[in-house]
């Protein structure tokens, strides 16, 4: 059995970093092979969800799958599940990659060919497949599900892999499958097998994993994350991944209104979206949904999960760090953003200005 650990990195006390998570921080994530499909032990599917906030700058595009029962009724229905799930994420994705797919409020037939017609040139100058980057963009632009038996699975899962590892601005993209207890270990293995032939990694968790024993098995140590916290797999599921650095997360809607809300506004030019703040050197590097790094002003849009006990503490001494560097925080809920948005937008451009007017803290 492979072990592979995580080594901290180790900028300057004090000093605050705006960046991609360091390649260093989490080594278990280039040390698990893409090419053949891997068990992995030690670390339960919420630990390494956790882990991946932020996401390591040399790792692959996660894509987490939680199994159900049905999932894993047969090799078949696995395998179409998966697919399924990649090719959402991918359609959640694509205007990272084809710009111009997202149209809110408009999905006439219009605003639908010219998504394919953008898809189709890309592609020309690229290693996607026209006609299938064309189906994903078609079917962001109209908001309706794509058919799925316009395409083979074969193309559909390299087509919709190949999307989501770009748009993370990685070179692939390795579903982590969480398998529950009992599931038939000789169906997942075939379907894992396949997924991994045809265009993913496949990294196997969970209890039912452990059963599949015609793959080698690497031991992964992490920390552990803590049951009331919330991690991405617990606010999505039954698939779920990171949000890309300097965008709002693809499957939340909160955090897709604020950023168009903001974008409307003159004002709110020099922000970023999901980055990745370090504040000291023995601290761990944390995503804030929403910077102005000049301004020294963070905007977090607080779900459920931050309700919970250790999930509200961590907030709190998040913000105290934040704050005794002097940054403002200010923190909003989904529901203030999704109901309440123009209290919300006055509150951070009143925050924005009030910094400006100041100048650049120090």
């Amino acid at each position: 059995m492979g072990t592979v650990g995580a080594p901290a990195t180790s900028p300057r006390d004090g000093e605050v970093v705006m960046t991609r998570a360091d390649s260093t921080a989490a080594a278990w994530w280039r040390a698990l092979p893409l090419t053949r499909v891997v068990r992995v032990e030690g670390a339960p599917l919420r630990d390494l969800a956790d882990h991946v906030d932020p996401l390591p700058s040399d790792a692959p595009a996660p894509l987490f799958f939680c199994a159900d029962n049905a999932a894993v009724a047969s090799a078949s229905t696995l395998t179409d599940a998966v697919v399924a799930a990649v090719e959402q994420a991918a359609i959640e994705l694509i205007p990272l990659v084809v710009p111009g797919t997202d149209s809110p409020g408009d999905h006439s037939s219009l605003v639908r060919d010219a998504a394919r017609a953008r898809a189709v040139d890309l592609a020309r100058s690229s290693a996607h497949f026209g006609p299938y980057l064309a189906h994903l963009a078609a079917a962001r632009a109209s908001a309706r599900p794509p058919r799925t038996d316009t395409f083979s699975r074969e193309t559909r899962l390299t087509g919709a892999a190949r999307v989501v590892a770009q748009a993370h601005g990685r070179d692939g993209a390795v579903v982590i499958l969480d398998v529950p207890a009992d599931a038939p270990s000789r169906d997942v293995a075939a379907a894992a097998e396949w997924l991994c032939r045809t265009g993913v990694g496949v990294w196997l968790t969970g209890d039912g994993a452990m059963d599949v024993d015609r793959c080698p098995a690497y031991r992964v140590d992490v920390p552990a994350a803590p049951t009331d916290v919330a991690t991405i797999v617990d606010r999505f599921r039954p698939a779920s991944y990171p949000p890309v650095v300097g965008h709002p997360h693809a499957a939340s809607a909160a955090e897709d209104r604020l950023y168009r809300l903001l974008s409307a506004r003159e004002w709110a030019t020099g922000r970023g979206h999901n980055q990745v703040v370090r504040l000291s050197e023995i601290g761990r590097p944390f995503t804030v949904d929403v910077v102005w790094a000049r301004e020294r002003i963070a905007v977090e849009i607080d779900g459920p999960e931050h309700r919970s006990r250790h999930r509200f503490s961590d907030d709190r001494s998040r913000d105290n760090l934040l704050q005794t560097r002097g940054w403002m925080v200010l923190r909003f809920t989904n529901d203030d953003v999704l109901t309440d948005h123009e209290s919300v937008v006055a509150t951070i451009e009143q925050a924005v200005h009030r910094r400006r007017a100041k100048g650049t803290p120090t």
